[in-house]
């Protein structure tokens, strides 16, 4: 195994945060896309279309 600089270490771990953000903010994105607007506009159309 090569012995890695701070530098690279450092590198490497913002790296790694940044895909991970990425990953999260991705998930949370595709979970209020699939839930929340399709729920929101359930109601809003079952209550027009039951007045």
């Amino acid at each position: 195994m090569p012995h890695l600089s701070p530098m690279s270490w450092l590198i490497m771990f913002v790296i790694l945060l940044m895909l991970l953000v990425v990953v999260l903010s991705f998930f949370w994105w595709f979970d209020m896309k699939n839930y929340m607007p399709f729920a929101m506009m359930k109601t809003q159309s079952t209550k027009k279309w039951k007045w």
